[in-house]
């Protein structure tokens, strides 16, 4: 597996079906995950704690998120350096657990990074599809991520590493 772009920054996804009460995790300024672009999956990995209000405990969220890059629909970048806006968007057809225009929204992204993944979505032909792709594991159905990135994807010889 070779990864195109890999980088940590604010994110909210939405997947539409229901996987442990949630359909999605959005908020206002996104949640901190690690995004990973390899030649056929997109896939975001995060532990994040999600305030539940005034003398309430805050409560840890833990999600895994893959997507095929064969469904991926559109790619989308608003940069306004003026403002300061730096967002973009992935959405994709129906697979797996993920159900239609299931979207990974980048609440912060470098310009550099979104050209990067613009140019490598723009004219995206996938040789070996995999099949095994739209999966969506939240809380207490998610291993630990490095557990799981290991099963996933091995240790083989070249690969680059994948810690978290």
């Amino acid at each position: 597996m070779r990864v195109i772009v890999k980088f940590r920054s604010m994110f909210n996804l939405v997947w539409g079906s229901n996987v442990s009460g949630y359909k999605a995790f959005a908020f206002v300024k996104g949640f901190p995950a690690t995004f990973f672009l390899t030649e056929r999956r997109a896939i975001i990995v995060g532990n994040f704690m999600e305030k539940m209000g005034w003398f309430h405990k805050k409560k840890v969220h833990r999600v895994i998120f893959e997507a095929s890059l064969q469904y991926l629909k559109e790619f989308k970048m608003k940069i306004d350096p003026p403002r300061r806006i730096f967002t973009a968007f992935l959405s994709f057809h129906a697979h797996g657990q993920l159900q239609e225009d299931s979207v990974i929204q980048f609440m912060k992204i470098k310009p550099e990074i979104g050209k990067i993944i613009e140019e490598y979505v723009k004219d995206l032909k996938i040789k070996n599809p995999i099949e095994d792709s739209g999966i969506i594991l939240v809380d207490e159905n998610a291993p630990p991520i490095q557990q799981w990135l290991n099963k996933r994807f091995g240790s083989k010889k070249g690969t680059p590493n994948l810690t978290f």
